[in-house]
């Protein structure tokens, strides 16, 4: 056998290792993709509120302390990150996240609208909505907020202490989806 035909050769063999490797690694590539499919959405339900003494409003709230808000609705959770019972989201990988949350309330004719909300991430406060009027007696807010979260950091929603939120629970939506993951 000539030089150039062993040239060609193990110019072949080089190629097709080569072409071999990319494609092993293409299907890694599309395996990992797989696994950063995380989102959620769930809602409040009326279940949650109770009847406040003296008055017709029916209402999650108000507690003498921070309480986090479970929403157990879930209606989407790929990935399985977002744990229904604690209201907790929990990355499962670093990326960059984007969160959303409405919250409605409505306390009827002459009542006092009384809410704050914020998104706590690893128990420091992200964003917040908040409410405190007597002039309507219905309103609602929504915040989006988009972050960085290493694998194992959680995000949840807090209702804060002496506030409430009271009637059409299911109006009150968390949702929340990687934008995209870091490589790792």
């Amino acid at each position: 056998m000539g030089v150039l035909p062993l040239v060609l050769l193990l110019g072949s063999l080089f190629l097709c290792g080569r072409v071999a490797a990319l494609s092993s690694a293409i299907d890694v590539l599309k395996q990992d993709a797989h696994g950063f499919k995380v989102s959620f959405k769930a809602t409040m339900t009326p279940n949650m509120v109770i009847e406040i003494p003296g008055t017709t409003e029916r209402c999650f709230g108000p507690f003498n302390t921070n309480v986090p808000i479970p929403f157990p609705n879930v209606t989407l959770n790929s990935g399985n990150g977002y744990n229904p019972s604690m209201g907790v989201f929990t990355a499962l990988c670093p990326g960059v996240y984007m969160f959303s949350f409405t919250t409605y309330s409505s306390v009827g004719e002459g009542g006092r609208l009384y809410h704050k909300v914020q998104l706590m991430k690893n128990g420091r406060m992200g964003v917040s909505v908040w409410e405190n009027n007597r002039e309507d007696a219905e309103d609602s807010a929504t915040q989006v907020v988009v972050m960085e979260m290493q694998r194992g950091d959680q995000v949840y929603l807090e209702l804060l202490s002496g506030r409430k939120l009271c009637t059409n629970m299911e109006y009150n939506i968390f949702t929340g989806h990687i934008v995209y993951p870091y490589t790792v």
